[in-house]
């Protein structure tokens, strides 16, 4: 139906909208419902080919503008020094749990220990020297102790030594 008038025409069409909205609404889920799995398919083919398609626009781009490499690597470069500076003020701050004292001018001497391998994701100090996210450096640091590095040597010392006293216990006769 023509209109003479665009403002009648859009009131029209609002108007048999909101009418027909509900049924129309309840027709598209009834639609999903039914073709439930084929949808799902043809969505799952669609992402695949678009990023495809993406991945191939990308990594045209990347290889014809190597100044934009060049900047993402400095980005890169400098994000890891900054957490590498936060570490290093984190462990400055820290002191040793087992004889107390602190390295603050030297922060490198605390070491992380974990408890029981089964826990430990990876090493505090590779994860931030990969430039691991800091809550991700944090959480792996709340299954730790701090301790500076010979009460480190020493705990590994004798952790060796109950193992080997259990290894023998074991095998005895």
């Amino acid at each position: 139906m023509a209109y003479k008038n665009h403002e009648n025409e859009l009131a029209f069409r609002r108007r048999n909208y909101l009418k027909n909205r509900e049924r129309e609404l309840q027709r598209f889920r009834a639609y999903r419902m039914k073709h439930h799995e084929a949808l799902l398919q043809r969505g799952e083919k669609y992402r695949q080919v678009q990023s495809e398609q993406i991945n191939e626009r990308q990594r045209k781009y990347y290889h014809s503008h190597p100044e934009f490499r060049k900047t993402q690597i400095v980005k890169a470069q400098r994000a890891v020094e900054v957490r590498r500076k936060w570490f290093s003020e984190l462990k400055r701050n820290l002191r040793c749990s087992i004889c107390g004292q602190s390295f603050p001018d030297c922060p490198t001497i605390i070491d992380f220990h974990h408890g029981g391998m089964e826990s430990k994701e990876r090493g505090v100090s590779r994860m931030a020297n990969l430039g691991r996210e800091k809550k991700v450096i944090l959480a792996e640091i709340a299954k730790c102790i701090p301790v500076c590095a010979n009460c480190h040597r020493r705990l590994h010392y004798l952790e060796m030594q109950k193992k080997k006293k259990d290894v023998g216990k074991i095998h005895k006769p």
